[in-house]
C-alpha cells in the first residue's frame, strides 16, 4: 500500500512538472504571438503613413501640374446685414492659349441650373470674377426634441431644418476655358456660406421637452459680432395648420448678473407650458419666432407631429 502511494505521488509530481513545462511553453508562444501582432501593427501603421505621405505628394504634384490652380473664394463686401453680398473668385490658368474664352459657372443653393459670367484677366494667366448674391442671412439653428413622461424622456434630434438651411447655403462653381471647339473644364467645387449668418446673428440652440403634464421650451442664443442680438422670442402653437396661440418667452434675467460671461454662455430664453386640467398636448406644430435688434425676424418649425 505504501509503495502504491509513492507511485501515485510520483505520477502527480511528474504531471505537475509536465504541466509547468507546458505552461512555460504556452507563455513563450503567447509572447511570440503578441510580438508578431505588435510588429504587424507597426508595419501596418508605417505603410499607412507612407501611403498617406505618398498620396499627399501625389496630390500636390497633380495640383502643380494641373492646367488650373485651385479657385479661391472671398467675401467682397462687409455689409452683410443688407441681405446682399459679393463673392470674389480668383484663380490662375497655367496653360492658356491666346484668345481663349474663360468663363466662370456657378449656382447657389438647390438651383438645378448654373449661371455663367465671363472672367476678367488681371495678370498673365490670372483671372477673377465678382458675383453679387441676394442671400438672406439667418442665425445658425440647432433643435432637439425630447418626448415622453416626466420620468422617462426619449431624445429625438430634429436635423431637417438645419439640413435645409445647409443645402440652401451651398454654392457650387467651376471654370471652363474654350478655344474654337475645344473646351477644358475644371472640377466642380462646393462651398457653404451659411457660416456668414452665424457671424452676423450668432447661433440658436432650441430644446423642446414634451411630457405628460405639458412641455418646456428653452432657447440659448450665442451672439457673435456684439452689434446684433436677440431681442424677443415667441412660440406660435398650431393645430392642423391653424394658429391657436402665440406666447412670448421669458428672458432669464436672474442668470445674467454682473459676472455673466455673455460670449461664453450667451442669453437664455425659456418658458414652461403646462397642460390645462383634463387636457393633453394636442398641437400639431410648434414654431419659434425670433426678433433681432436690427428689426429682422426669423421663424423655424421646432416640432411637427
Amino acid at each position: 500500500m505504501k509503495f502504491f502511494k509513492m507511485i501515485i505521488v510520483g505520477l502527480l509530481v511528474i504531471s505537475l512538472l509536465i504541466n509547468a513545462r507546458l505552461l512555460l511553453r504556452f507563455s513563450d508562444f503567447e509572447n511570440q504571438v503578441n510580438s508578431i501582432y505588435y510588429s504587424q501593427n507597426d508595419i501596418r501603421s508605417t505603410v499607412e503613413d507612407q501611403a498617406s505621405n505618398f498620396y499627399g505628394i501625389l496630390e500636390e504634384f497633380k495640383r502643380e501640374q494641373s492646367w488650373i490652380s485651385p479657385v479661391r473664394m472671398e467675401v467682397g463686401n462687409k455689409n452683410l446685414g443688407s441681405g446682399q453680398m459679393q463673392l470674389n473668385f480668383n484663380w490662375q490658368i497655367r496653360e492658356l492659349v491666346t484668345n481663349s474664352e474663360v468663363v466662370f459657372h456657378y449656382k447657389l443653393g438647390e438651383d438645378p441650373k448654373y449661371s455663367s459670367a465671363p472672367a476678367v484677366e488681371i495678370g498673365k494667366g490670372l483671372f477673377e470674377v465678382s458675383i453679387p448674391f441676394d442671400f438672406q442671412l439667418e442665425p445658425e439653428w440647432y433643435t432637439a426634441v425630447s418626448v415622453g413622461s416626466s420620468t422617462n424622456m426619449e431624445a429625438d434630434a430634429i436635423d431637417e431644418g438645419y439640413m435645409r438651411d445647409y443645402n440652401k447655403s451651398e454654392i457650387s462653381y467651376y471654370v471652363t476655358v474654350s478655344k474654337n471647339d475645344l473646351v477644358k473644364s475644371g472640377e466642380i467645387i462646393t462651398d457653404n456660406i451659411g457660416y456668414l449668418g452665424n457671424h452676423y446673428y450668432g447661433s440658436l440652440e432650441t430644446f423642446v421637452d414634451i411630457y405628460d403634464e405639458g412641455f418646456h421650451l428653452s432657447v440659448l442664443t450665442m451672439p457673435s459680432n456684439g452689434k446684433v442680438f436677440l431681442k424677443d422670442a415667441y412660440l406660435n402653437k398650431y393645430k392642423n395648420g391653424q394658429l391657436i396661440e402665440e406666447e412670448k418667452l421669458d428672458f432669464s434675467e436672474a442668470d445674467h448678473d454682473s459676472n455673466w460671461d455673455i460670449e461664453e454662455h450667451g442669453f437664455h430664453y425659456h418658458k414652461n407650458f403646462p397642460n390645462l386640467p383634463n387636457e393633453k398636448f394636442e398641437y400639431t406644430s410648434l414654431v419659434l419666432k425670433v426678433i433681432y435688434s436690427d428689426g429682422n425676424s426669423f421663424e423655424r418649425e421646432i416640432f411637427s407631429d
